[in-house]
């Protein structure tokens, strides 16, 4: 596991496509994720909820969860 500190408006690169930006540092932490549609980005409880969800499918509303 990587462990990082960083500051509000720092931001993580995965690869070339996915982006997180911190947007809020203080109490609880805020992200942005800026990542290509065919790359689905979850909470991990939602993730562990719906592990039948595949890359290949799309999710395109918290209704379909």
């Amino acid at each position: 596991m990587l462990v990082l500190a960083v500051r509000e408006g720092d931001y993580l690169m995965f690869g070339d496509d996915i982006k997180v930006k911190i947007l809020e540092g203080a109490g609880k932490s805020i992200i942005g994720i800026d990542a290509p549609k065919n790359i689905p980005v979850l909470r991990k409880s939602v993730y562990e909820r719906n592990e039948g969800i595949t890359p290949d499918e799309e999710i395109s509303s918290v209704d379909d969860l």
